[in-house]
């Protein structure tokens, strides 16, 4: 039951960050034999709300942490409000690299990147078997920290299937355990919708003649196709699965009529 605000000046010195709000219970037992310590650290956190520290210091270890601190708190928040964390910490007494700086920036940032991911690949298994962390996927989603499987279409069309119910369901039920999480979402139309729109055989053997670029009125109705994909998975998780309108974000609907890849809308956190 420790109150933590008051030790956010600590907390900013470390990490870049401040304690809002939340209260502490640690379990906790170890060794020092011969200078070198060997500890268990088992912390549940209630009411956890850290916020930017103003001097905006946190990039460093959000960086380590591999997305901002406060995504992975969300993450790892029950839905009781409570983020277990276990934090082994050992090393040599005598090591200058040893101390509090230490296990702050470097165990804690390994130990709750690996709990964020490894939550992420449980509950949305065993659709999302491919999980990046957005700061350093080249197809980022802009404004958000981790990258989470596409929900796929068929070519042409803007009607979820049954593999992507299944998967969303998945998404649904995170969303709705998590509130505190938010979900962008991208529509997006590929080289198999193209060939759909010139009805054009997609198993056909590739021509080496270039390919003529869309016209202003393909262009129009692909860029509608991906936006209708984008809405229709928002609709979705909204009526379908009761997630919240404010958890969720559309952006910009893309088209890339040369993307040999399968029709989409893209999901970050």
């Amino acid at each position: 039951g420790m109150a933590l605000p008051p030790f956010s000046k600590m907390m900013q010195s470390q990490t870049g960050y401040q304690i809002d709000s939340g209260k502490l219970k640690l379990d906790a037992d170890g060794t020092i034999h011969d200078g070198f310590v060997n500890s268990r650290n088992e912390l549940v956190i209630n009411n956890f709300i850290v916020v930017n520290a103003p001097d905006d210091s946190s990039e460093e270890f959000d960086g380590q942490l591999g997305m901002p601190l406060s995504t992975a708190v969300s993450l790892l928040t029950d839905s009781k409000d409570n983020l277990n964390l276990s934090i082994p910490v050992s090393g040599k007494l005598s090591d200058p690299e040893f101390g509090v700086q230490s296990a702050i920036n470097v165990v804690l940032a390994k130990v709750a990147r690996e709990a964020t991911m490894g939550y992420l690949s449980v509950s949305l298994l065993p659709y999302s078997a491919v999980l990046s962390l957005g700061r350093v996927a080249a197809d980022a989603i802009e404004g958000s920290s981790i990258n989470l499987d596409p929900v796929y279409f068929e070519p042409g069309s803007a009607e979820i299937t049954e593999d992507g119910a299944d998967y969303l369901s998945n998404i649904g039920g995170m969303l709705t355990e998590r509130e505190a999480l938010r979900l962008k979402l991208c529509g997006q139309s590929v080289a198999g919708d193209r060939l759909w729109l010139r009805d054009e055989d997609p198993e056909e053997e590739p021509s080496d003649e270039p390919v003529e670029p869309l016209t202003g009125e393909e262009r129009d109705t692909l860029q509608q196709l991906a936006e209708d994909r984008g809405e229709a998975v928002m609709i979705y998780l909204i009526e379908e699965l009761e997630v919240k309108n404010e958890q969720l974000f559309s952006c910009l609907a893309r088209v890339d009529p040369m993307l040999d890849t399968q029709p989409q809308v893209r999901l970050g956190i």
